[in-house]
């Protein structure tokens, strides 16, 4: 369409015409972005200016697509902040200009260039007719200046030894130096190769990797690492380059790679023996201060002439002039009398530990002492790092939440995640990754909106914990269901040592809600008195909330019996009946009601199970049932620190595979002194050691207060999801009860909390044919194919035929397995003409022995059977008819 606008300009200005453009001509006539220098991570605005070249029509109802980066089918690294790449503009008059705006975000792993950015334009005549105009713009992604990122050089670096030769064993020193402005987090320094080749080539990583990490490194700041490598004793003099290879991210988990070469002098091997430690275990791994430990050495000899008289002794610890804590038991020195080059042995010393030693990493200093054959002395040391601990960091997801009441497709949404520290040592180096979806390889339909898959959190203190933010976009084409995501949390000792924890987070995601309806939900119960006293009252508060868009009309909550039963004993409301009337609550309103309940003086000890039910109306009829747990007991106070289950309530109490469950749980402080860091846990389902077939939903399974004074109680609430695969039966949650008293004591409680979880049977009808229309007593077929269409197998299958006046029409299959199908056929027939209305019911039961039924209408119109005179008149032509007829008239023939 440019083409020929720019050929009829050429033309009127050689033909001296002037020319005017009736149709509306949009294009792109500029367009600018702010800020102008754009980086990975960053955030950027692209205006485009539209221009109607037109001079005298409009264009109306005009769409601007940011369509796609060149080669590919989307935006590639740009993401719509605003979740949309279009925008409209009502109309733009001759000769007129309007701009629209679109923010995006750029991915931090960007690639840094040129994207050619594809923007399709659609716009309609004042006549109707349609037009469309494709452009494209370019976008530069630069790398960031260095006061706006992290930068790290070789500041320095030395070898121990200085001098290095063939079959040596040296350690690489660097200082890291940030030279940028901004703070570089999660360093790897690695080196993996040397100058002209792909691989290390002479030199080998030794007691360890070729790869360090440090947590930060400030901007201006410097840090130290090291890394050691063994050197091939055939290795030519002269200079190695090795190639160091950076990558880090900045505070905005922006990643950086970058390379630096630094040059290791190397001489060829000389003639003498070379004892060497090539690595050595500890056992046990972590030592308990008072007890004993070994040393197991793996000693060898690199060089080329035999080694004797090998001492190895240790000598003190680093830092200390003796061995102080620890003493050797039976030998204190390992004796080899000759050692041949090229040689290898292992040997091992015992060494006990003091009680008193303090938890912490000690290294204990070994001298080597040796000679060759000409009787020439050599010295040389080695550290040996000692845990003792009698504490270590446990880190664990204690809880999470999300920003919004319930996730829907298309919303962006914060996921909040606490990290706690439940051990007796510091957790170092804490970081958390976000993993992938359980089942699948990847995240989809979740999308990180902001920020990487990994946030370093650093060090958490004993008792202590940490909050981090994922920001995530879930696709608008989410299927309805609960999603686990799971999450790495890495968290080291002071040792070092890295430990490795997996946690699920479920998150159910809720269809978009065009209806506007009620929604019912319990905000609290409280009781009062907490526990209840045979012969007293208790009264109880219900708190109803309308989540809804719309009101709840005739609300009422019942309570429909205690236990299995459909009685309320051991329990009579007082002064009015079981049944609460709220009547209407408005969109997003609260109410509060109560009702007491007396106490049978001859109520037992223990938990009551309240059954309840919520009703209530507005286009339909909604009905909700749950139960709330109450405690009786008639003991006093006890003395000793006891905290226990007072009530709790299940949401729905009878939930499907694939359902959802809300769980309250209140405990109470049954005795006289006050509780300290108390945690309420459901980890597990009584008879196994995981949560199956529950999954955390929307807030973690881990609760965690303070204190608890003395006849006070806490609320707990939680959230599952129940996997599709789960099977009917009653499912008890185990809640671990863990505080501490005034002393640090720890003590522990469980109880169970029930939930009930009934499949529900898919059978289906299908293939079913029947006649349309017969004649009385003509024999006809019914038939259909019976399937079942869920997940798991359905018992008590019986087929019936209703309302047809016929015998004989009852089947039963029994069984049907999962994908199978029985065929129903019956043969009968109708001996009077009429219209009749009949049914094929398919009865079967769920595993709960409860009845279900499927059906499905037949309709059957039965015809007079005609005579032999009537079927020969049926045949007569029209002619014969009519002359029948008219004879008739004269009484001559029929």
């Amino acid at each position: 369409m440019k083409k020929l606008i720019l050929l009829s300009i050429i033309l009127s200005l050689i033909m001296g015409i002037s020319v005017i453009y009736s149709e509306p001509q949009l294009e792109v006539s500029s367009y600018k972005l702010n800020p102008e220098k754009i980086y990975p991570g960053g955030n950027f605005t692209l205006t485009l200016t539209l221009k109607n070249n037109s001079s005298e029509d409009n264009a109306k109802n005009i769409t601007v697509k940011v369509n796609n980066v060149e080669g590919r089918n989307d935006l590639g690294p740009f993401y719509p902040k605003n979740k949309t790449d279009t925008r409209k503009i009502e109309e733009i008059e001759p000769l007129e200009e309007s701009k629209v705006d679109f923010e995006f975000f750029v991915d931090p792993l960007a690639q840094t260039g040129i994207y050619r950015i594809h923007i399709i334009v659609n716009w309609f005549s004042e006549g109707r007719r349609g037009y469309s105009e494709e452009e494209i713009i370019s976008i530069d992604v630069s790398p960031p200046s260095i006061e706006n990122r992290p930068l790290l050089t070789v500041d320095s670096f030395e070898t121990e030894p200085k001098n290095i030769e063939g079959g040596d064993i040296f350690s690489l020193n660097l200082k890291i130096k940030n030279i940028g402005g901004k703070d570089a987090n999660n360093v790897r320094v690695e080196i993996s190769k040397i100058e002209g080749s792909n691989s290390l080539m002479f030199f080998s990583p030794y007691g360890g990797g070729n790869v360090s990490y440090i947590n930060s490194i400030r901007a201006d700041e410097k840090e130290q690492m090291s890394l050691k490598f063994l050197v091939d004793e055939n290795i030519k003099s002269g200079n190695y380059n090795f190639i160091i290879e950076f990558s880090y991210e900045d505070n905005n988990h922006v990643t950086y790679k970058d390379q630096e070469i630094i040059g290791i002098k190397v001489n060829e091997k000389s003639d003498k023996p070379d004892i060497e430690i090539l690595s050595f275990r500890v056992e046990p791994e972590i030592i308990l201060p008072g007890e004993s430990f070994s040393i197991s050495f793996r000693i060898s000899n690199l060089g080329s002439k035999d080694a004797r008289n090998i001492r190895i002794t240790p000598s003190n610890i680093e830092g200390s002039g003796s061995l102080r804590y620890f003493s050797p038991i039976k030998e204190g020195t390992i004796y080899i009398e000759k050692l041949e080059h090229g040689g290898t042995v292992e040997k091992s010393l015992v060494f006990g530990s003091d009680k008193k030693v303090e938890p912490s990493l000690y290294n204990i200093i070994f001298q080597i002492e040796y000679e060759d054959e000409e009787g020439n002395s050599f010295k040389d040391t080695k550290n040996v790092g000692i845990l003792i601990t009698s504490k270590l960091p446990d880190v664990y997801l204690s809880k999470f939440s999300i920003d919004k009441e319930k996730v829907i497709q298309g919303d962006d949404f914060k996921l909040s995640l606490s990290i706690k520290n439940f051990g007796e040592s510091s957790a170092k180096d804490v970081r958390i990754s976000l993993q992938n979806i359980e089942g699948t390889n990847s995240l989809y339909p979740f999308s990180l909106t902001k920020g990487g898959g990994t946030i370093y959190i650093g060090d958490i203190p004993p008792e202590d914990e940490k909050e981090v933010v994922f920001n995530l976009y879930i696709d608008e084409d989410a299927p309805i269901k609960t999603y686990n995501m799971l999450f790495n949390i890495y968290f080291k000792d002071f040792s070092l040592k890295e430990y490795t924890r997996v946690e699920k987070v479920g998150i159910y995601v809720s269809e978009k809600e065009d209806k506007n309806e009620p929604n019912i939900i319990i905000k609290d119960i409280a009781m009062e008195p907490k526990v209840a006293l045979p012969g007293e009252n208790i009264n109880v508060k219900i708190t109803l909330l309308n989540n809804g868009e719309s009101e709840a009309k005739n609300t009422k909550f019942e309570f429909v019996g205690v236990g299995m039963t459909n009685d309320l004993s051991p329990f009579s409301p007082t002064q009015k009946g079981s049944t609460i009337y709220f009547d209407t609550i408005e969109p997003k309103k609260e109410v509060t009601k109560g009702i007491t309940f007396s106490v049978s003086n001859d109520a037992k000890d223990g938990v009551y199970n309240f059954l309840t039910r919520i009703t209530y109306e507005n286009t339909t009829v909604y009905k909700e049932e749950q139960r709330v747990g109450v405690v009786v007991s008639r003991k006093e106070p006890q003395k000793n620190l006891t905290l226990s289950i007072s009530s709790f309530s299940v949401v729905p109490y009878e939930v499907t595979p694939g359902g959802n469950i809300k769980v309250s749980v209140s405990v109470l402080n049954f005795s006289q002194e006050t509780a300290y860091n108390i945690t309420l846990r459901i980890d597990k389902v009584e008879g196994s050691n995981n949560l199956f077939p529950f999954s955390p939903l929307n807030s973690s399974n881990i609760n965690t207060y303070l204190k608890l004074s003395p006849g006070s109680g806490i609320n707990s609430l939680y959230s599952f999801s129940v996997s599709p695969d789960a099977d009917s039966g009653a499912y008890n949650l185990i809640l671990t009860i863990n505080y501490e008293d005034k002393d640090g004591n720890r003590y522990e409680n469980r109880a169970s909390i029930g939930v009930t979880i009934l499949r529900n049977p898919l059978i289906s009808i299908f293939n079913l044919v029947y006649p349309d229309e017969i004649e009385e007593g003509e024999n006809f077929v019914i038939s259909c194919d019976i399937g079942n269409t869920g997940n798991f197998p359905v018992k008590g299958i019986v087929v019936f035929l209703k309302g047809l006046p016929v015998k004989g029409g009852d089947y039963y299959i029994g069984t049907l397995d999962v994908g199978n199908f029985d065929t129903y056929e019956f043969e009968g027939n109708i001996k009077e003409a009429g219209t009749y209305h009949g049914e094929i019911v398919v009865q079967y039961v769920d595993d709960s022995n409860e009845v279900h039924k499927e059906k499905k209408t037949v309709e059957i119109k039965v015809l007079k059977k005609q005579t032999e005179e009537e079927a020969k008149e049926e045949k007569l032509t029209f002619w014969q008819k009519l002359i029948r007829f008219i004879l008739s008239l004269f009484g001559l023939g029929k």
